[in-house]
C-alpha cells in the first residue's frame, strides 16, 4: 500500500513519500536500455556497411531507423493519454527487447540477411515512437513541479551521452565479441528496463481523464492547439528542420 505525503507532483496531486525512488528505479533501467539501443543501432549500421558495401542499402537503414517514429509518434502520444504510460513503456522496452534477441539467434547461426536487420530496426522505431510520448507523460506524475527542469535536464543529457557513448560500446562489442554480443545486451538492457518499470510503484501511470472522440479526432485536437500558438510552430518547425538536417 502506497503512502501519501505532501509533496504533489507537477500536475497538482499527492506523491507517495518514497516518489525518488520510482525515479531512481525507473530512470537506472531507462539509461541501460538506452545505451544498449544506441551502441545496437550503430552496430547494425556498420554491420550493414560491411557485409553489403552498398549506399543503397545503409540508406535504407537510415530510413529503418528514423522514419517509422516519424510516422507514428502522434500515435504514440494519443496511446499514452489513453493508456497505461507504465504497461506501454513495457510492452515498447518488451518488443524491441525480444526482436534484438531473436536476431541475436540469427546472428549466431549465420542466417540474418539484410531484411531482417532492417524488421529490427523498423520494430525498434516503432517502440520508439510509442514509449517516448509515454515516458514524457509520465515524468510529470513522478516529481514536484520544482524538479521538473531537472529531470528533464537528466533525460536529455542521457540522450546525448548515449549517442555519443552507445557507438563506442556498440563498435567495442562488435570488434571482440561479434555482432550478436550486441544484440543480446540489447536484448538483456530491455528485460532490466521493464523489470524496473514492473517493479516502480506508480499510482498515476494511467490518464485521469476519459477520452471520448477517436484518435483522428484527438490528432486534430492536437494539431488545432500546435497551429494557436505561434511558439510551438516555430518550434515544431526547427525540430522538424533539423531532424531533416540530421
Amino acid at each position: 500500500m502506497l503512502v501519501f505525503g505532501n509533496e504533489r507532483n507537477a500536475n497538482g496531486r499527492p506523491l507517495p513519500i518514497h516518489w525518488k525512488r520510482a525515479i531512481a528505479i525507473i530512470w537506472t533501467g531507462q539509461a541501460l536500455s538506452v545505451l544498449a539501443t544506441c551502441a545496437a543501432t550503430f552496430a547494425v549500421i556498420w554491420h550493414v556497411t560491411t557485409a553489403e558495401d552498398s549506399a543503397l542499402a545503409l540508406s535504407a537503414v537510415g530510413i529503418a531507423a528514423l522514419l517509422p517514429t516519424a510516422l507514428l509518434s502522434p500515435f504514440g502520444g494519443v496511446a499514452a493519454d489513453r493508456f497505461n504510460k507504465k504497461h506501454l513503456m513495457i510492452a515498447a522496452d518488451g518488443t524491441a527487447g525480444l526482436f534484438s534477441l531473436l536476431m541475436a539467434i540469427l546472428a549466431l547461426t549465420e542466417m540474418l540477411p539484410l531484411g531482417l536487420l532492417l524488421g529490427l530496426l523498423v520494430v525498434r522505431s516503432a517502440a520508439q515512437a510509442f514509449h517516448g510520448p509515454a515516458l514524457m507523460a509520465l515524468m510529470p506524475e513522478l516529481v514536484p513541479e520544482r524538479d521538473m527542469v531537472r529531470i528533464n535536464t537528466l533525460d536529455h543529457a542521457l540522450s546525448s551521452l548515449s549517442a555519443i557513448g552507445g557507438p563506442v560500446l556498440g563498435i567495442l562489442l562488435y570488434t571482440a565479441w561479434g555482432f550478436a554480443a550486441v544484440l543480446l545486451l540489447d536484448a538483456a538492457c530491455a528485460a532490466v528496463a521493464c523489470l524496473c518499470l514492473a517493479a516502480a510503484r506508480l499510482p498515476y501511470a494511467h490518464s485521469a481523464g476519459t477520452s471520448h472522440g477517436g484518435v483522428v479526432a484527438e490528432l486534430r485536437e492536437g494539431l488545432a492547439a500546435i497551429a494557436s500558438d505561434a511558439g510551438v510552430r516555430a518550434l515544431l518547425a526547427l525540430a522538424m528542420a533539423a531532424m531533416l538536417l540530421f
